[in-house]
Formats: structure tokens, C-alpha cells, sequence
């Protein structure tokens, strides 16, 4: 039987990573619950998500309101490549709503180019707090097994203030 590594954010640890626990205690409690029931955690995820996109453009191409499952979602929406949902992104990018999601986009965040030519994300309030959320964890997780990174200096990379304009 294998193990499945458990972080415990745990109530030790020194000031920032207490202090950060303590103000993040809702977030915490969800993660570690997260931990003992990763299927149902990922199930409810895809719930939300499908919940999300009802009434958009995307949920209508792709019959999102028969998506029990993933299965049923994998099925409806295979991976495909950017190009291919390039239209989606593009009518984003102009501003019409209720494209991908009925929420809506905020803002269009820029990828890296990593792996290609750079392409646009959009962002909406949900997708904010989610990605908000999982840093957090990562930073209480950072700083309690490296507290002195809250004494020192941070050097960060970060891409030009303006790239480009939208």
C-alpha cells in the first residue's frame, strides 16, 4: 500500500507562518479536508466548473448541461491544442460575454511563451480566487519549511511592466 504524502500545516511554526495560518484558517481547514477525499474534492471542482460555464457560448457547443462526470466531460471537451479554441479566445479578447464562461473576464493575463508564442488567459473572478487560494497554501507550505525566507530579501523575475496592450 503506498503513502500519500500529507502536508500538515500544523499550528508550530514562528510568527509569519503562524500569522498567516491564523488570518488564512478557512483556507486551511478546506485544503487539509481537500487531502482526505482528493476524488470528491475533484469532483466537486468539476461541478463547479460545468456550473460556471452554464449559459456561455462553450457550455452550448459542447452540451456542458448533460456533464455528469468526467467522463461525460472528458467527452464533451477533449484536449485539444490553443489553435483549435482560438475563436473562443478571440471573441473574449473583444469583449463579448458569456463566451467561455457566464462570469465575467476581468482581465486577459499573458502566458510566458514558454513553450511558444505567448498567448492570452482570461480571468474571472473565480478563476482569481482559486489561483489566489492555491498560492497561499504554497507560501504557508514555503514558509514553514523555510522560515528565514521571511527575514531576507526576495529577488523575483518578473517580465516587463507592459508588453503589450489589450
Amino acid at each position: 500500500m503506498s503513502t500519500i504524502f500529507k502536508p500538515g500545516l500544523d499550528r508550530g511554526g514562528r510568527g509569519p507562518y503562524r500569522l498567516l495560518r491564523a488570518l488564512n484558517k478557512g483556507l486551511v481547514r478546506r485544503f487539509l479536508k481537500s487531502l482526505d477525499a482528493p476524488e470528491e474534492t475533484a469532483r466537486g471542482r468539476l461541478r463547479e466548473i460545468v456550473q460556471l460555464s452554464q449559459g456561455s457560448r462553450f457550455a452550448k457547443d459542447h452540451g456542458l448541461d448533460k456533464i455528469r462526470d468526467l467522463r461525460d466531460f472528458r467527452q464533451a471537451v477533449p484536449i485539444r491544442g490553443h489553435a483549435d479554441l482560438v475563436n473562443y479566445f478571440e471573441e473574449v479578447a473583444a469583449g463579448t460575454p458569456r463566451v467561455l464562461t457566464r462570469e465575467p473576464v476581468e482581465m486577459l493575463l499573458e502566458t510566458s511563451g514558454t513553450t511558444g508564442r505567448p498567448k492570452q488567459i482570461p480571468v474571472t473572478k473565480s478563476w482569481a480566487r482559486v489561483v489566489r487560494e492555491a498560492q497561499l497554501v504554497w507560501i504557508l507550505a514555503m514558509l514553514r519549511d523555510h522560515p528565514g525566507l521571511a527575514k531576507g530579501k526576495a529577488l523575483t523575475v518578473v517580465s516587463p511592466a507592459e508588453s503589450s496592450r489589450s
